[in-house]
């Protein structure tokens, strides 16, 4: 096993491993539980989406789950020894998975599947088991086109769900899925491979390393869906379908990491079930979109579009999402911002919120830097929303968003009075860097609005207090940009702290709450977005890729950044 994870004594902590079609949500000490809240306690296990095969996988001698001493963890396979036995699951190349127990004791040993399959959440659970003497069938009659086969070393027994198979010496069980074998689609995907192939951070000491884990929790989270299509899933284990506003916010950092494969196929997924230019905020596996959007994405939506066309260089592929780019400005000019933004609290949707218009300003920015791409598919836009006009109209209303006495950026206006709710949008202007530097001041100062929405884990989202790397590493960002050395270098290590805090080699949704996803895109995705486009202050001018790097002690000097792709070249950078 390559590039590994190694755990002595495993506890009780969730782990996954996964390949570009299926994910095994377990945990590490292989006690057999429940996990997440969506089907409450039955996320984890081994999904094909929409069906899960099974639940849990362990070792017993038929009264006693056995706990391994040594756990080894990687991208697609595990391996946990115990005294005398090892238990292997992994993905194969083929995207089958593999259980193997080998046992070289003298004592009996039970491999035990609880197979307990079900479907995804918000449906109805109908699945089916059809048994032979060394192999199973899993099916649902929801989704026909899915077709789960188990295939065993030896004759087992099922008895209540458990799948009971003993090993003497090697035996294994190997899960197929019917519809991956029949065909596959013809789209092109990053792999666990690409990783070690873009972006190579040399020299950095453990923050290299831990910027190699956060494009592995990207590659660990991509999904390939016969649904669906492929795309980007927001976190383990309660989310792990495609989410508009968590792919919006991943974006930067998924280019970054020279994944335009990736970044593509997840615009994709989002234009294929947009609604006259709304993006959607929750697509499910099962293709149903279960949360049509708030204004946030929809807004956020034409920057990505536009991001990508610059980083990897516009074709006709992707003229429908120019298209869709196009219908969302549309149905942001003609809703006139009012709506829901990214907070979900009672009252959303009673104003106007301050990511809904500082996102569209970056994708009118953004516009202004790809218009000259192509004429026909982004010139037209430009004549259509006029760019320029836009800006300067919208900065107007962001400054009406300003909190003289507070010091900070009102969260809303509601009946033209600004509201300060304590919520972690007050930074997003800093973010995208369209306050003016006395008023970062301000805001930093003693006493100013981010002394509200500070604490030792980072920027707290709300009146909860709970803090997300995601909200702090956009703060490391936006101290970067107006060039605060002592916060960008102070949040920064907040944001490095919060990997492997409830699972290893994980990226959490929450810092400082065990309660969220332990594993999280957009929150690995702000680590990326931080050195590359923060301390490496990597961005495009002119078609091509420049640095200029912000000094940190942060950062080891020399430290350099290889195969940082950009369209059909390849840049290297140091600092």
């Amino acid at each position: 096993m390559r590039n590994t994870i190694e755990i002595e004594d495993p506890n009780h902590r969730p782990f996954t491993i996964s390949s570009n079609y299926a994910y095994y949500i377990g945990y590490l000490d292989l006690r057999p539980d429940g996990m997440g809240y969506h089907k409450r306690g039955e996320m984890n296990g081994l999904w094909y989406p929409p069906l899960r095969v099974l639940k849990n996988i362990y070792v017993s001698d038929g009264k006693t789950v056995f706990k391994p001493a040594h756990a080894e963890i990687g991208y697609s396979e595990a391996r946990f020894e115990f005294y005398g036995t090892t238990l292997q699951i992994s993905f194969q190349d083929d995207n089958d998975f593999e259980i193997a127990v080998k046992n070289a004791s003298n004592d009996v040993r039970k491999l035990i599947v609880e197979l307990h399959p079900e479907t995804v959440w918000y449906t109805v659970n109908d699945t089916r088991i059809k048994v032979n003497r060394r192999s199973a069938i899993i099916y649902s009659h929801m989704f026909p086109e899915t077709r789960l086969r188990i295939a065993a070393s030896s004759e087992f027994s099922i008895e209540n769900g458990r799948l009971s198979l003993l090993a003497d010496g090697k035996s294994s069980l190997r899960i197929s899925s019917a519809c991956l074998h029949s065909h596959r689609p013809p789209i092109r995907v990053n792999r666990y491979r690409d990783i070690d192939r873009f972006s190579l951070l040399r020299g950095g000491g453990q923050i290299g390393e831990n910027f190699r884990t956060a494009k592995d929790n990207l590659i660990r989270l991509s999904l390939i869906n016969q649904e669906t299509g492929y795309g980007l899933t927001a976190g383990h284990p309660d989310f792990p379908w495609y989410f508009g506003i968590d792919t919006l916010l991943s974006f930067n950092g998924i280019l970054d990491a020279g994944l335009f494969e990736l970044a593509f196929g997840s615009l994709n997924i989002l234009a294929r079930y947009s609604k006259s230019g709304k993006i959607p905020h929750e697509i499910l596996t099962s293709g149903k979109v279960y949360n049509d959007g708030d204004l946030e994405e929809t807004a956020l939506f034409p920057y990505a579009v536009f991001k990508y066309a610059e980083w990897a260089g516009y074709t006709e592929e992707m003229r429908h999402l120019a298209t869709i780019a196009s219908e969302s400005f549309n149905y942001l000019f003609a809703h006139g911002f009012q709506g829901r933004g990214i907070m979900e609290d009672p009252k959303a949707g009673e104003g106007v919120d301050i990511d809904t218009i500082s996102f569209t300003i970056m994708s009118l920015m953004e516009l202004q830097k790809v218009m000259d791409m192509d004429q026909e598919a982004f010139g037209g836009i430009a004549d259509a929303v006029k760019p320029t006009e836009a800006i300067d109209a919208l900065r107007k209303t962001v400054q009406s968003f300003w909190m003289s006495e507070r010091r900070t950026f009102a969260n809303r206006i509601v009946d033209g009075v600004p509201v300060d709710l304590g919520f972690w949008t007050s930074i997003i202007p800093f973010y995208t860097g369209i306050a003016g530097i006395d008023q970062y001041r301000k805001f930093v100062s003693d006493g100013g609005g981010l002394s509200r929405i500070s604490s030792s884990s980072g920027i707290v989202v709300d009146a909860s207090g709970n803090s997300m790397p995601v909200n702090t590493g956009m703060f490391v960002l936006g101290s970067i940009r107006y060039g605060d050395a002592e916060n960008a270098a102070r949040y920064f290590k907040m944001l490095d702290r919060s990997l492997g805090l409830f699972s290893p080699g994980a990226y959490p949704e929450i810092s400082n709450n065990p309660q969220g996803c332990y594993l999280q895109a957009w929150s690995a995705a702000i680590y990326i977005e931080s050195i590359v486009e923060g301390f490496f202050g990597i961005h495009s001018e002119g078609g091509r890729l420049i640095s200029k790097p912000f000094n940190s002690s942060l950062m080891p000097g020399g430290a350099t950044l290889k195969n940082v792709r950009f369209r059909n070249k390849y840049y290297d950078f140091i600092l």
